[in-house]
């Protein structure tokens, strides 16, 4: 049986976080909530932009085939008024 106190394992006041930045980022637990929102947002925003990008490049290029495909129209349309 064992008398008196066993000292208790320091506790930390901050958390580790790895980042691409830095290999570990120190955060207090009081900011904890906020980081994890912030981030997330980003990581709304990134998702967004990309899928935006993807948008983008399938409208362009649908509408250059629809383009292309108009001009093949009127030059076949062309040549046949010039062979008459």
């Amino acid at each position: 049986r064992l008398i008196g106190s066993v000292p208790l394992p320091p506790t930390s006041l901050s958390t580790h976080f790895p980042t691409s930045v830095s290999s570990t980022m120190i955060i207090s637990p009081l900011h904890d909530r906020a980081f994890f929102i912030c981030k997330e947002l980003l990581m709304t925003e990134r998702t967004y932009k990309k899928d935006i990008e993807v948008v983008a490049d399938n409208f362009r290029r649908e509408l250059m085939l629809i383009i292309n495909e108009q001009n093949d129209t009127y030059l076949d349309q062309d040549e046949q008024q010039q062979q008459q």
